[in-house]
C-alpha cells in the first residue's frame, strides 16, 4: 500500500464523505502555509494521531509507508543544515561543508 491509498476497513473515517475529509485538509495546509506557531503544529499532529487511530489502520502499515517521507525530511533537513544562513558563522564542518549557526 502506498501512502495516501485507500485501505479498505469499517470506522467512522472511512464511512466519510470525501468532501468531508478533504475540506478539513485543504484548511490545515492553507492555515499551516500561514502561521510559525508551534501550539498550531502540535494541534495538528493530536489530531493527525488521533485520526490515525480512529481510522484502526495497523502501526506498521503506517510506519511502512512514512518510511520515504522521513527520507525526504531527512534530506531536506540536511540542506537546510548546511546550507542556510550564508551570512552566519559557521558552527563546525560536515565533510568539509560549514554548518552555519542559522541554519
Amino acid at each position: 500500500m502506498l501512502l495516501g491509498h485507500y485501505y479498505p476497513l469499517d470506522s467512522y473515517l472511512h464511512r466519510l464523505d470525501a468532501r468531508a475529509k478533504l475540506a478539513p485538509v485543504m484548511g490545515v495546509m492553507v492555515l499551516g502555509l500561514l502561521t510559525t506557531s508551534a501550539l498550531f503544529y502540535l494541534t495538528v499532529l493530536a489530531a493527525l494521531v488521533g485520526g490515525l487511530l480512529l481510522s484502526r489502520v495497523k502501526p506498521g502499515i503506517i510506519g511502512r509507508n512514512f518510511q520515504p517521507i522521513l527520507i525526504l525530511v531527512a534530506i531536506t533537513f540536511a540542506y537546510h543544515l548546511i546550507f542556510s544562513g550564508r551570512d552566519s558563522r559557521p558552527i563546525f564542518d560536515i565533510l568539509g561543508l560549514p554548518v552555519q549557526r542559522t541554519g
